[in-house]
């Protein structure tokens, strides 16, 4: 996390790799061994829509993943299902996390869990659940 006049093309470069890049890798890896009417659920968050301060990275591949999820899952082959959960940041976390958070609502894990269990087991596709 930087402001962003401090951030460098190699931070950029670094966030798209690890958590977008991350994420499709996945979704074209997977897709070749997930069984028909399978499930692929990605991860975004909640700094896209609620923005913090030095979260211009994470607001960027958050949404990128949401985006991401929403057009895989009209491309993708065999029935298989692509979502994303965008979880807040978790009431859990708030001990370590909380002053990048302020005035950003927690969620407890159990909230999320939740989500991905609904996700998993049910019908929706090329959908983003929030959990905020």
């Amino acid at each position: 996390m930087k402001p962003i006049e401090e951030l460098t093309n190699e931070d950029v470069i670094f966030s798209i790799s690890s958590k977008l890049l991350g994420q499709v890798n996945m979704v074209l890896v997977t897709s070749k061994y997930v069984n028909n009417n399978g499930s692929i659920t990605l991860i975004a968050g909640v700094i896209k829509d609620e923005l913090i301060k030095m979260g211009s990275m994470y607001a960027l591949t958050n949404g990128g993943v949401a985006a991401f999820a929403k057009a895989a899952a009209f491309d993708v082959k065999n029935n298989i299902r692509i979502n994303c959960v965008s979880s807040s940041v978790f009431h859990e976390s708030m001990v370590e996390y909380g002053e990048y958070f302020k005035g950003v609502k927690p969620v407890p894990v159990v909230k999320a869990a939740k989500a991905f269990i609904n996700i998993i087991e049910g019908e929706i596709n090329g959908q983003e659940v929030k959990v905020y």
